[in-house]
């Protein structure tokens, strides 16, 4: 079943501190530049929303904003002209120039590091994430302790060969994603539903394997650790 992995964005909640993908900068007609900062670490499509609804907020900013993402391209428009500026590492994070001017609408061009769709996912059953400490002592003595609270999901990501390069090194490496096993369901994974997403954070991945006789196809095996 095709599949998505989603990176969620860090923002410490105040601009310009850990400043590396938490604000947008805007200016329009009406004055500017606006610094809009996520309130707290968000989930990419979420902090997409928190922006948009921040710049039509704004007491100095005149235009209304959309800020959207379709497949891989995540958009910037708005009703007039105005210009952006990407604080931080959001560039890369968005898939989008540092800033750009003189335009009512503006796409990315790159594949942005904090989301891959992915040809198919392959998932696992669950694995028990907990870590046993067995002390023996003196005599047969035996202290054992078991703590955790996490299960461990086995993940295989088909991808296509021009897309893999970047998965390893981009934000839905490490930290906290959101992998959806089948892109055409969206609610949580549960009991009654194996098929809805699940948040977790990436705990390993391997090296990529090919597939198909003109290796067009590359596997990456993620383990997520998933809270319960």
């Amino acid at each position: 079943m095709a599949g998505a992995v989603m990176a969620y964005l860090y923002s410490s909640g105040t601009a310009g501190e850990f400043d590396a993908t938490q604000t947008i900068q805007l200016t329009d007609a009406g004055g500017g530049p606006v610094s809009l900062t996520l309130s707290g670490p968000a989930l990419l499509d979420d902090a997409l929303t928190e922006w948009q609804a921040l710049a039509n907020a704004s007491a100095t900013l005149s235009e209304t904003y959309t800020i959207s993402r379709s497949g891989e391209v995540i958009t910037i428009a708005a009703t007039g002209a105005f210009d952006y500026e990407l604080d931080g590492d959001l560039p890369n994070a968005l898939g989008l120039a540092q800033s750009d001017s003189g335009s009512s609408s503006y796409s990315g061009t790159d594949q942005p590091l904090t989301y891959w769709s992915a040809l198919a996912v392959d998932c696992s059953p669950a694995e028990y994430g907990d870590i046993s400490d067995l002390a023996e002592y003196r005599h047969g003595r035996v202290d054992s302790h078991i703590w955790g609270n996490h299960d461990l999901l086995r993940v295989s990501l088909y991808l296509t060969a021009s897309t893999e390069d970047g998965l390893r090194r981009s934000y839905c490496a490490a930290g906290k994603v959101r992998l959806w096993q089948d892109a055409g369901v969206a609610t949580a994974y549960s009991a009654t539903n194996p098929a809805g997403y699940v948040d977790g954070f990436v705990a390993g991945m391997s090296e990529p394997r090919t597939l198909e006789f003109d290796e067009s196809i590359v596997v990456v095996d993620m383990l997520l650790a998933v809270g319960r």
